[in-house]
């Protein structure tokens, strides 16, 4: 968990500042990363942006940490203030999260951050859900399963759905490799995907798409709405194509936060589902 979210620290903190000769243009901005899901209270990270000539590594990330924000979340009729927590597992190693007040599917969320003089905004919503019709394993060679799935998309809805996965000595879930969908491709068909699993981080040197024989692997299935979606796409963009996320990018990421800041809020409306891939 650690290396996935240093990487996408580095993709928002510098994918936000444009490449600049003359460092006194350089514009502070908060870099955001909130999500409610069905059944679950938020979770939301709060640091500052950084120089693209500042040297990138976690104690500098760290440094920029906001550990004292006041974070809220409501539903419009009921609000929390969320609670920080320390975690030296995590990039960056503080959070905010909620307890009492859990995801709803249909319900918008609002976020507001106040840190410092200033005040930050968001809203969400979680979508309806989508479940699988089916998961299974097909044999690769050298032992190795292939995950895939099967669901129908709803031709009645515009649906956006978002895919990952997590095998027994993984801390966390991690993206599938291709792990963002847009129903534009395949509306109110029954889809067949194969899901590759996606690296830890770029500097992942050893790594491979297929899972091994007896790993107990949790696909977590995910809908989400348009701006989520976009921004998503916007941040895999970041990784696969031409840019290189370590040296910042001109390339805008697609957030949805109001205020002197970049990043995502995001609900997702979400189903677990746990399977043994095969001897």
């Amino acid at each position: 968990m650690k290396n996935l979210s240093y990487l996408f620290f580095i993709v928002i903190i510098l994918g936000s500042c444009k490449k600049q000769e003359d460092e006194s243009k350089f514009e502070q901005k908060f870099i955001v990363n909130g999500y409610i899901e069905n059944g679950k209270p938020a979770y939301v990270t709060i640091m500052l942006n950084m120089p693209f000539y500042a040297p990138v590594n976690s104690e500098e990330l760290e440094k920029n940490v906001i550990r004292h924000a006041k974070v809220t979340v409501s539903d419009g009729q009921n609000s929390e203030v969320l609670t920080g927590y320390y975690d030296n597992k995590k990039v960056p190693y503080f959070y905010y999260k909620g307890s009492s007040l859990t995801g709803e599917l249909g319900k918008k969320y609002y976020l507001e951050i106040v840190y410092g003089g200033y005040t930050l905004t968001s809203e969400t919503e979680i979508p309806q859900d989508a479940k699988l019709n089916r998961i299974w394993f097909t044999a690769m060679p050298e032992s190795k399963q292939q995950l895939n799935i099967n669901f129908d998309d709803d031709e009645n809805a515009k649906n956006y759905y978002k895919i990952y996965t997590k095998s027994q000595e993984e801390e966390d879930f991690i993206r599938c490799f291709v792990s963002n969908h847009d129903d534009k491709y395949f509306n109110g068909r029954s889809v067949n995907l194969q899901l590759n699993r996606g690296k830890k981080s770029n500097t992942q040197l050893t790594w491979t798409p297929h899972f091994s024989s007896r790993d107990t692997v949790t696909v977590k299935f995910a809908t989400m709405n348009k701006e989520a979606f976009e921004f998503w796409q916007s941040y895999e963009n970041e990784i696969v194509n031409a840019s290189n996320p370590l040296m910042g990018s001109s390339f805008a990421l697609k957030g949805n936060i109001v205020g002197r800041a970049n990043g995502i809020w995001c609900g997702y409306g979400v189903n677990y589902y746990q399977i043994i891939a095969p001897k």
